[in-house]
């Protein structure tokens, strides 16, 4: 007979720390249209940041980073550490807004 055990005592570790996240309204996005014709669905759980996505022909589309930036929640655009302004920074492999006093302050949150 096969004993179930729980899943934390399967892989023997505490799960990893939650990193923060940032919060979009997605309301204050454009809407936008895919070639298809429908109107694209936002995505916000993403490594490279929220994108457009259809839900009929799976086409994406960037989100211009100026509306992102609008979208971005208000409580977000402050470092919960200093106090300073927050800056977006977008790689090749992610997406994410960093503290504006850097190197002193290493405060991020992910997209």
């Amino acid at each position: 007979m096969v004993q179930w055990t729980r899943r934390a005592e399967r892989l023997g570790a505490a799960p990893a720390a939650i990193q923060p996240m940032v919060r979009i309204s997605v309301s204050k996005l454009p809407p936008q249209y895919c070639p298809c014709g429908r109107k694209f669905a936002v995505v916000t759980e993403a490594p490279f940041g929220p994108f457009y996505r259809c839900p009929r022909c799976g086409e994406t589309a960037a989100i211009d980073d100026a509306d992102l930036l609008k979208a971005i929640d208000s409580a977000d655009r402050t470092c919960e550490k200093c106090g300073s302004s927050m800056t977006y920074h977008r790689t090749d492999t992610e997406a994410f807004l960093a503290c504006s006093s850097s190197p002193d302050c290493d405060y991020r949150l992910d997209f």
